[in-house]
């Protein structure tokens, strides 16, 4: 029983990395498509990417999306 239950956790962590995946690949493309919506979003991205309770991390966040976050103020 405790391994099905670390199992399911497992699988609904895994889930959850996919879900995250799917979303951002469909707002990356969109971005492609609009840049309006990019422009929107970007300023909203970077504030919750700033909200991470380690500055650091949060840099480092920004970092790799770095290329999403072209022309925005990232640091």
């Amino acid at each position: 029983m405790q391994n099905k239950i670390k199992t399911n956790s497992e699988l609904n962590r895994k889930d959850h990395a996919r879900r995250m995946i799917l979303l951002g690949s469909f707002l990356k493309q969109h971005f492609e498509v609009n840049p309006d919506l990019k422009k929107t979003l970007i300023p909203e991205i970077i504030q919750f990417l700033d909200q991470h309770k380690n500055p650091k991390i949060a840099q480092v966040n920004k970092d790799l999306l770095s290329d999403i976050l072209e022309g925005s103020h990232t640091s």
